[in-house]
């Protein structure tokens, strides 16, 4: 206990040095973190036990290193009777602050599809994610900001209501003539041939396709969408003309997604999207809401990991949560994949199957220069497996197989802290 506190001190510390490049700042983030950490590790009983704690700390403001060395003494049980009532204990660690961590935007895709609600895996993922958010966000982004977005995903996103028209171009909900019919580029093309048709057979044909595909349905509305066709597939081309989201539709699924065409799974996830922000307690209630359904849809997963990093789509998020441009100075780029399944939806059988579009979006997204960690989760499927080691950066440092939740917190907590360029060393 005594020395769990003193290592999560240490890089509290290391984050205070690179947030603020004060000394004396980052002693007293240690003792005081040192305090706090104590007291939330121990329990009331134990409290009792441990009796004055004591930290010592030294900063090397020029190496970015982190010395501590705590002390406390414990009360004894049996010990008393022979005049002996506490013994000294003590621990030691260092910590190495590679550097500032600089200006750090991290996009979390993750998995809420059915197989999470099984074995308090989701409960799991929560902890692990927010984990990661607390030690990646820190309360002073005076120097630097740390911005943190969520991709939940099943076998669609869902990117709420405020978000549909403008990467659809246009749904359900989006009817500004009154026409009754969606407002997308298909759909207004067909109406204005329907309403261009000098012939009685021709007019009756596209009559079919717009009560067919573009009649608005307030009823069965849902803000999910899939993945778009085309060159833009691949790539993180804001949406426009020819360069929009597909609208989801049990009716599209393919091959693998014969459950989802049979039942009719209505737009999952239910939680929506969520833009780069600094706001942690905003970042845990959406965490928190996460519920587990649907199948696995891991290349829309990806690729919206990619769009809420993209300079590109600066034109759809709001204003604090506009990513900067690629190769800005001090600025780092992550996207982590976690999922615990084999990727067994995808819509647009032209693009590959799910698995496939993933690789693609990958070696597209590192090649723009975002650092990928990928994480699985009790995932046994070969090929998911591989897919995620193609997936990462490297194998070796950015690549995790977590078998439980712990193994799962702590491969979220090791992310964090290379992240944040923090390690111990003791």
């Amino acid at each position: 206990t005594l020395k769990g506190a003193a290592d999560a001190a240490a890089l509290a510390a290391c984050r205070e040095l690179q947030n603020t490049g004060s000394a004396a700042a980052a002693r007293t983030k240690a003792r005081t973190f040192f305090n706090s950490a104590l007291n939330a590790n121990e329990g009331m009983h134990a409290r009792r036990r441990i009796q004055n704690p004591n930290a010592s700390v030294a900063v090397n403001s020029q190496d970015g290193i982190i010395d501590m060395t705590v002390t406390a003494s414990v009360k004894t049980f049996l010990l008393p009777v022979v005049g002996i009532k506490s013994v000294s204990i003590g621990a030691a660690t260092q910590a190495i602050c590679q550097g500032n961590a600089g200006n750090i935007e991290v996009a979390m895709m993750l998995d809420t599809t059915g197989s999470m609600g099984s074995r308090n895996k989701l409960r799991d993922l929560k902890l692990a994610a927010k984990d990661l958010i607390q030690i990646v966000i820190q309360s002073n982004q005076t120097r630097y900001k740390q911005r943190v977005a969520l991709a939940p995903f099943a076998h669609a996103v869902n990117v709420g209501r405020t978000y549909f028209d403008r990467v659809t171009g246009g749904g359900p909900n989006n009817d500004p003539d009154g026409d009754g019919y969606i407002n997308t580029p298909k759909c207004n093309d067909w109406l204005a041939r329907y309403k261009s048709a000098t012939s009685r057979k021709k007019r009756k044909k596209y009559k079919k396709k717009l009560d067919k595909n573009c009649r608005v349905q307030q009823t069965n509305y849902s803000p999910c969408v899939v993945e778009r066709p085309g060159a833009a597939a691949f790539r993180d081309d804001a949406p426009g003309p020819g360069k929009y989201l597909g609208i989801y539709d049990v009716k599209r699924s393919t091959s693998a997604n014969y459950y989802i065409r049979r039942y009719k799974y209505s737009c999952s996830p239910r939680q929506s999207i969520m833009p780069l922000t600094n706001d942690k307690v905003k970042l845990g209630r959406v965490i928190d809401s996460f519920t587990a359904s649907g199948w696995t849809a891991g290349h829309l997963g990806t690729a919206w990991a990619w769009y809420l990093l993209s300079p590109k789509w600066s034109t759809v998020w709001p204003v604090g949560s506009k990513p900067d441009p690629y190769g800005t100075k001090d600025l780092t780029k992550i996207a982590i994949l976690m999922t615990d399944g084999e990727y067994n939806t995808w819509y647009e059988a032209g693009n590959g199957d799910s698995f496939a579009q993933a690789l693609k979006l990958c070696a597209n997204m590192k090649t723009a220069g975002i650092t990928v960690y990928t994480v699985g989760f009790a995932l046994r499927n070969g090929r998911a497996i591989n897919t995620l080691k193609a997936c990462a950066t490297t194998q070796k440092k950015h690549f995790f197989l977590a078998n439980n939740g712990n193994e799962l917190r702590q491969a979220f907590r090791t992310i964090g802290y290379q992240i944040a360029k923090l390690r111990l060393s003791k």
